[in-house]
């Protein structure tokens, strides 16, 4: 499983960070599961992969259109897990979040 992330504001402010995390990040737990011959990867992507939206429903379909660093490198480390899948034969199953909170965050 594949939980990388950061806030938006983080994300913009400290964007070779966000590189770091989410694409290079993403790319070695890739590296590791290939190498390892696990059997899927669960990879956490986001929402905002596809901008603001258009209308009230999204689909996987719909055109990628980042809106700032956190959204870039999520779409870029989605790419990765998708060529991965095709290139390697590494199953991986990716999860569009729209909003992921904890304690002390409000919702």
């Amino acid at each position: 499983m594949n939980e990388a992330a950061r806030s938006i504001i983080v994300s913009s402010s400290r964007p070779r960070e966000d590189l770091d995390m989410n694409v290079r990040g993403t790319t070695s737990v890739m590296l590791a599961a290939r190498d390892a011959d696990v059997e899927r990867i669960v990879h956490a992507s986001s929402a905002s992969v596809y901008g603001n939206p258009r209308g009230l429903l999204l689909s996987e379909d719909d055109v990628s259109t980042p809106f700032s660093a956190y959204p870039a490198g999520k779409a870029a480390a989605k790419l990765y897990c998708m060529g991965f899948d095709e290139a390697y034969k590494l199953p991986i199953t990716i999860l569009g979040y729209f909003n992921v909170y904890g304690k002390n965050q409000s919702p």
